[in-house]
């Protein structure tokens, strides 16, 4: 009976892409001593960053990504001094815009020229990820077989069959993002000059083949 051997790789894929997209997180805070009051300016400042946005020329939609609600108190933990002091109520908003820096420095202008107070980080993104997820599985299963190969034939041996595929996931990149926190200082060309870098997207696999004689 002839005898196998198992070969165990892990085989990762990396492929790289230029982003084709800005994405703009926004944030409006409200703070007051009434909960309606508190409610009704949070509304009044993420209605502003909507149509602020819209008023810059795009028409790619704004989503909430959170919102909360919490009590502010003075000495919190402490039951003797601790004092109501009012709501505190946010709201993260999030919108994907195409590569243009013109429209986002006229997206920062139109929010800087309304009432939101609204706190802005912009990144680079790639807007489809799934083609650069694909590219990246296929990479790393053919990166495992060369290298599986690779010891089959330094050993003696020939790959056969696949035994188990473990895939072990994906990760992007991590993104170096801008806050902006004082949206007047910019104008409409200040991003002009801006250069993203390619975005990176792992994927990793583990795959374990039998191998016989030559």
């Amino acid at each position: 009976m002839q005898q196998t051997a198992e070969i165990n790789i892990t085989g990762r894929g990396t492929v790289t892409s230029f982003p084709d997209g800005i994405q703009i997180d926004l944030s409006a805070i409200s703070e007051n001593v009434d909960y309606t009051e508190c409610l009704s300016v949070l509304n009044v400042r993420v209605k502003n960053i909507i149509d602020g946005v819209a008023r810059a020329g795009t028409e790619e939609s704004v989503f909430t990504k959170s919102y909360a609600i919490t009590e502010l108190w003075s000495d919190q933990y402490d039951s003797q001094k601790r004092k109501f002091q009012g709501y505190r109520a946010s709201q993260k908003l999030i919108v994907t815009i195409p590569l243009n820096t013109q429209l986002l420095g006229s997206i920062v202008q139109e929010l800087a020229k309304s009432d939101s107070n609204a706190d802005m980080e912009i990144s680079f993104v790639i807007r489809n990820m799934e083609p650069l997820k694909r590219e990246a599985r296929i990479a790393a299963a053919a990166k495992a077989k060369e290298s599986a190969t690779d010891f089959a034939e330094a050993t003696g041996l020939q790959l056969s069959s696949v035994k188990t595929i473990t895939y072990t996931g994906g990760k992007n990149a991590s993104n170096a993002s801008l806050h902006i926190d004082s949206l007047s200082q910019y104008s409409v060309s200040s991003f002009d000059a801006v250069v993203p870098d390619e975005i990176s997207h792992d994927e990793t696999v583990n795959i374990v083949w039998l191998a016989i004689s030559k």
